[in-house]
């Protein structure tokens, strides 16, 4: 029983840790939650639920570092720096016709399976990076060929 219990609240436990290495607020954990399997908290779950619930925080980026050998790390902020300037250079020059947060973040899990732009680790960003840079010379290079 003893083993069970401690189980369990391991598991409760990763959950909570997943929260906030994810950064996520109150509402979207619950959302997560509730999505998954129904429940408002992770202590209304059974231990088939929890266990799915931790696959659904593994599923959105988390890494838990008691089963890594190595840790991977968010991006560091000068990638997320990078990321945003491109895309507001994109906005400026008319190529992105929104300024939702949410559009981004879009893109960045259209590309790299993340759904938060910050959550994305260095490898992704960079390759997140290469895809604006890319796409804002096809689009100066467009508008050049035009006025020539």
């Amino acid at each position: 029983m003893t083993k069970i219990l401690s189980q369990r609240g391991s598991m409760i436990a990763k959950i909570h840790i997943a929260k906030k290495d994810l950064g996520l607020d109150d509402d979207t954990y619950r959302s997560i939650i509730m999505q998954t399997v129904g429940k408002d908290s992770s202590s209304k779950c059974t231990d088939k639920q929890l266990d799915k619930v931790l696959r659904a925080l593994k599923a959105k980026g988390w890494k838990n570092a008691n089963n890594q050998k190595k840790k991977t790390r968010s991006a560091p902020s000068p990638l997320i720096k990078k990321i945003y300037a491109l895309w507001g250079a994109l906005q400026q020059i008319g190529e992105i016709n929104t300024t939702e947060k949410t559009a981004l973040d879009s893109f960045v899990k259209k590309h790299t399976g993340v759904d938060y732009t910050h959550w994305v680790d260095s490898r992704q960003a960079v390759k997140i990076i290469e895809i604006l840079k890319k796409w804002k010379e096809r689009v100066e290079n467009d508008g050049n060929d035009i006025h020539q």
